[in-house]
């Protein structure tokens, strides 16, 4: 699985989805495992706040807004901020892979009316929506996966707001960092021709449509009830999604493209995998080696590890299947050396989604690479400072909040 990741030359969903299909013929994943694996309210959830984050996206009223925050903006530091803040907003609130997609489309209509070169901005947006998805439950599908194992565990799981104790000074950090010391590290490619914005990177996000004007009202709704926690994520989805259809802001054939089918078949193989990790017991000797660390270099660096190890996962795997593989080891440090379990995992969750180095770990990262005619190593240039920053100040807020 490892290998095939690494090559680049096959879709994670498909290396994960044989690796998963290959442990249930050899019998360490059951049959029920493996189904529950792909058919939970998780899965089903995402399948929502995709179809949600397409309806926002084609709002006319969206591209308008960020005209008027850019206009006649003449630096290219100061476009990437302005960018980074509405892109890390906006991904706090729904999925950050739709919200990349968005943008895209927003700047290539943007670059001939104001003065802004893609592969100054598109890295930066990425980043700032992968900063922007960890301050909040429904920003990122790893959050999500993660709560519901936590729940699936006998814990309490984490409110909606509860990430932005670690999410909002670490997007505050990376917004300041890729605006001011980052972007100088990045290419300036002038040529218009490897600039373009690939039709299949925007998503056909350029097309006109119009989504019912009580859609604001309906997404103010949805965040007040999970904010709140009134009703679960799952029935606010699900009833907002079924608001949105019944006033005619998607068809049933929309539905079936605005959702990414190969991220979610992506979510059930690495679920399927966390699985296998628990039925093997290799999160029991991982966890044991981290235990003995523990003894060695206490609490604060046997989370600086724990963070280290996710990260490492996610540079060169991807940060669903890092996420799922750490959680049993982080509960199981957790209930080892009697803390907070949410601890561990808030620390799993980060890691797993601050992919700053590679263009591998992060699909929003994969979705500029080619628009932006990056090489591999100008995300290595651009975000190892923030590499170094993230770790440090989550497992410092972690240890203020939780420990």
């Amino acid at each position: 699985m490892l290998l095939g990741l690494l090559s680049g030359r096959f879709h994670p969903s498909l290396v994960l989805s044989i690796t998963a299909a290959f442990f249930f013929f050899t019998g360490l994943v059951s049959f029920s495992e493996f189904i529950s694996s792909y058919l939970n309210k998780t899965v089903l959830t995402i399948i929502f706040l995709f179809i949600v984050g397409n309806c926002m996206a084609l709002n006319n009223w969206f591209v308008k807004w960020c005209s008027l925050w850019l206009n006649n903006e003449k630096s290219q530091a100061n476009a990437a901020l302005k960018l980074m803040t509405q892109v890390a907003i906006v991904s706090g609130f729904m999925n950050n892979t739709p919200v990349v997609a968005m943008f895209i489309p927003t700047i290539q209509k943007m670059r001939t009316k104001i003065n802004i070169v893609p592969s100054k901005v598109l890295i930066p947006i990425s980043y700032a929506a992968i900063l922007g998805g960890t301050t909040t439950l429904l920003g990122t599908s790893t959050n999500l996966i993660l709560n519901s194992m936590l729940i699936e565990k006998g814990y309490d799981g984490f409110g909606i707001f509860e990430f932005a104790w670690i999410g909002v000074p670490l997007t505050i950090t990376g917004i300041l960092y890729i605006g001011f010391i980052g972007i100088h590290f990045l290419p300036l490619h002038s040529d218009t021709q490897k600039a373009k914005i690939l039709d299949e990177v925007s998503l056909d996000y350029r097309k006109k449509k119009r989504i019912c004007w009580l859609f604001p009202v309906m997404f103010a709704g949805f965040i007040g009830v999970t904010s709140t926690q009134t009703t679960s994520i799952f029935t606010a989805a699900f009833l907002f999604t079924s608001l949105l259809f019944v006033t005619k802001s998607f068809t049933l054939t929309e539905a079936k493209n605005y959702v990414d089918w190969k991220v979610i078949l992506l979510i059930g193989s690495a679920m399927a995998l966390g699985k296998v990790i628990k039925n093997i017991s290799l999160d029991v000797f991982i966890s044991q080696l981290l235990i003995e660390w523990y003894s060695f270099g206490g609490l604060f660096l046997t989370l600086i590890l724990c963070y280290l190890i996710t990260n490492l996962l996610t540079e060169f795997t991807h940060n669903i299947a890092a996420a799922v593989m750490m959680f049993p080891v982080g509960v199981s440090i957790a209930e080892s050396v009697g803390v907070e379990p949410k601890l561990f995992i808030i620390n799993v969750a980060i890691a797993a989604s601050c992919s700053f180095l590679t263009p591998i770990g992060y699909q929003t990262n994969m979705m500029v690479y080619e628009p932006g005619n990056y090489k591999f190593v100008d995300y290595m240039k651009a975000g190892i400072g923030l590499s170094i920053l993230c770790p440090i100040i989550s497992v410092l807020m972690t240890l203020l909040i939780w420990g």
